[in-house]
């Protein structure tokens, strides 16, 4: 990891070490849904690419990225009120918005095509790489906004090529998380 990524990527650390805003005990004590919400289980009938979509981000995702395990909402919390939580990768481009307490805000970790550059995949290789103190068995979830924003699918794409083991995809995204009714910060960019 080269030093100049180093250092934002400490601070990133540091900022998503504990929820902002939140009371400790708020998402510590949250219960899971009963049920999935916010279509995070609908089947679109859509098969997964080879590579990586990068025509349109903005449409219906299949049900899995090859090699990563898709997560529900109610998986998803109890993952992260374990005492070693999973790294929380937020891709979603735009403003800051709301998303779940602890996320590195990683904005444009889930762009493809011409505009992922050969440098830019270096940079979220290295971004991973701090997130996850260099464990490629370390838990990651990815994510974006519902199960019809492709940025989270290729971004969990991506770590498992990487050669990352235990690759979790959260396909409801913020807009499940926050339709359980379960607390929201607003994202701090991570400039990676």
């Amino acid at each position: 990891m080269r030093l100049f990524h180093a250092i934002p990527a400490l601070f990133l650390l540091a900022a998503c070490a504990a929820p902002h805003n939140v009371p400790a005990n708020r998402l510590a004590t949250a219960n899971p849904p009963p049920a999935p919400v916010a279509q995070e289980d609908k089947d679109w009938g859509i098969n997964a690419p080879d590579g990586y979509m990068s025509e349109s981000y903005h449409h219906p995702t299949p049900m899995t990225v090859p090699g990563a395990t898709t997560l529900l909402t109610s998986e998803l919390l109890l993952r992260v009120q374990q005492p070693t939580p999973p790294v929380l990768v937020d891709v979603l481009g735009g403003d800051p918005h709301p998303t779940i307490p602890g996320a590195a805000w990683v904005k444009g970790g889930g762009l493809s095509g011409d505009i992922f550059t050969p440098e830019r995949e270096e940079r979220f290789a290295d971004t991973l790489e701090t997130l996850t103190g260099g464990q490629m068995d370390r838990y990651l979830v990815f994510f974006c906004q519902d199960s019809s924003c492709w940025l989270s699918w290729n971004a969990a794409r991506r770590a498992v090529v990487l050669g990352y083991t235990n690759v979790y995809w959260y396909r409801g995204g913020v807009t499940a998380w926050r339709a359980a009714n379960l607390p929201t910060v607003t994202a701090a960019r991570y400039q990676w």
